[in-house]
Protein backbone atom coordinates (compact mmCIF):
# COMPACT_ATOMS: atom_id res chain seq x y z
CA UNK A 1 0.00 0.00 0.00
CA UNK A 2 2.68 2.49 1.18
CA UNK A 3 4.27 1.59 -2.67
CA UNK A 4 1.10 2.52 -4.45
CA UNK A 5 1.13 5.82 -2.56
CA UNK A 6 4.39 6.61 -3.59
CA UNK A 7 4.05 5.14 -7.07
CA UNK A 8 1.42 7.85 -7.61
CA UNK A 9 2.88 10.79 -5.99
CA UNK A 10 6.03 10.00 -7.96
CA UNK A 11 3.74 10.04 -11.38
CA UNK A 12 1.93 13.08 -9.94
CA UNK A 13 5.33 14.81 -9.55
CA UNK A 14 6.50 13.45 -12.98
CA UNK A 15 3.44 14.88 -14.42
CA UNK A 16 4.15 18.47 -12.57
CA UNK A 17 7.69 18.71 -13.82
CA UNK A 18 6.60 17.44 -17.28
CA UNK A 19 3.96 20.53 -17.16
CA UNK A 20 5.68 23.18 -15.87
CA UNK A 21 8.32 22.76 -18.26
CA UNK A 22 6.29 22.27 -21.14
CA UNK A 23 4.45 25.40 -20.11
CA UNK A 24 8.11 27.65 -20.06
CA UNK A 25 8.78 26.08 -23.00
CA UNK A 26 6.02 26.71 -25.08
CA UNK A 27 4.96 29.83 -23.47
CA UNK A 28 4.67 32.39 -26.65
CA UNK A 29 6.95 34.97 -24.89
CA UNK A 30 9.82 32.49 -24.62
CA UNK A 31 9.26 31.25 -28.11
CA UNK A 32 9.36 34.44 -29.43
CA UNK A 33 12.66 34.85 -27.38
CA UNK A 34 14.29 32.24 -28.81
CA UNK A 35 13.28 32.95 -32.25
CA UNK A 36 15.07 36.22 -32.02
CA UNK A 37 18.27 34.91 -30.39
CA UNK A 38 18.38 32.40 -33.50
CA UNK A 39 18.05 35.53 -35.72
CA UNK A 40 20.62 37.67 -33.59
CA UNK A 41 23.19 34.38 -33.63
CA UNK A 42 23.17 34.85 -37.64
CA UNK A 43 24.65 38.31 -37.49
CA UNK A 44 28.18 38.66 -36.08
CA UNK A 45 27.60 41.87 -34.75
CA UNK A 46 24.49 40.50 -32.31
CA UNK A 47 26.36 37.04 -31.80
CA UNK A 48 27.36 38.06 -28.22
CA UNK A 49 24.39 39.52 -27.13
CA UNK A 50 22.06 36.91 -28.76
CA UNK A 51 24.46 34.36 -26.22
CA UNK A 52 24.06 36.74 -23.05
CA UNK A 53 20.41 36.36 -23.80
CA UNK A 54 20.75 32.71 -24.84
CA UNK A 55 22.35 31.77 -21.37
CA UNK A 56 19.86 34.18 -19.52
CA UNK A 57 16.89 32.06 -20.85
CA UNK A 58 18.75 28.53 -20.05
CA UNK A 59 19.48 30.17 -16.71
CA UNK A 60 15.34 31.17 -16.22
CA UNK A 61 14.59 27.57 -17.00
CA UNK A 62 17.17 26.13 -14.58
CA UNK A 63 15.85 27.75 -12.20
CA UNK A 64 12.28 26.20 -12.65
CA UNK A 65 14.16 22.72 -13.00
CA UNK A 66 15.87 23.79 -8.71
CA UNK A 67 12.62 24.77 -7.96
CA UNK A 68 11.01 21.45 -8.90
CA UNK A 69 13.52 19.43 -7.57
CA UNK A 70 12.96 20.66 -4.10
CA UNK A 71 9.47 20.97 -4.31
CA UNK A 72 9.64 17.17 -5.08
CA UNK A 73 12.44 16.56 -2.57
CA UNK A 74 10.01 17.93 0.36
CA UNK A 75 7.22 16.45 -0.81
CA UNK A 76 9.08 12.81 -0.89
CA UNK A 77 10.47 13.59 2.12
CA UNK A 78 6.96 14.71 3.93
CA UNK A 79 5.44 11.20 2.59
CA UNK A 80 8.70 9.20 4.13
CA UNK A 81 8.08 10.44 7.44
CA UNK A 82 4.33 10.43 7.32
CA UNK A 83 5.55 6.63 6.94
CA UNK A 84 7.42 6.39 10.04
CA UNK A 85 4.54 7.93 12.25
CA UNK A 86 1.93 5.60 14.31
CA UNK A 87 -0.66 7.50 12.66
CA UNK A 88 0.12 6.90 9.05
CA UNK A 89 -2.66 4.26 7.11
CA UNK A 90 -5.24 4.27 9.93
CA UNK A 91 -7.30 6.60 8.71
CA UNK A 92 -8.29 4.24 6.03
CA UNK A 93 -9.74 2.13 9.28
CA UNK A 94 -11.58 5.04 10.28
CA UNK A 95 -13.40 6.11 7.14
CA UNK A 96 -14.14 2.18 7.04
CA UNK A 97 -15.90 2.32 9.79
CA UNK A 98 -18.16 5.47 9.75
CA UNK A 99 -19.61 4.27 6.48
CA UNK A 100 -20.24 1.40 8.23
CA UNK A 101 -22.10 3.02 11.02
CA UNK A 102 -23.70 5.77 8.48
CA UNK A 103 -24.55 3.04 6.87
CA UNK A 104 -26.17 0.93 9.64
CA UNK A 105 -28.06 4.33 10.64
CA UNK A 106 -29.57 4.72 7.58
CA UNK A 107 -31.36 1.18 7.82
Amino acid sequence: MREDYIDKITVSLNNNRTKNLSDFDNHPSNVAKLKAINELKKELKTQQHALKAEAQHISERDSIQRSLDNHENNVLTQVITAFGTDYCLNCQDVYDKILTENQQTEV
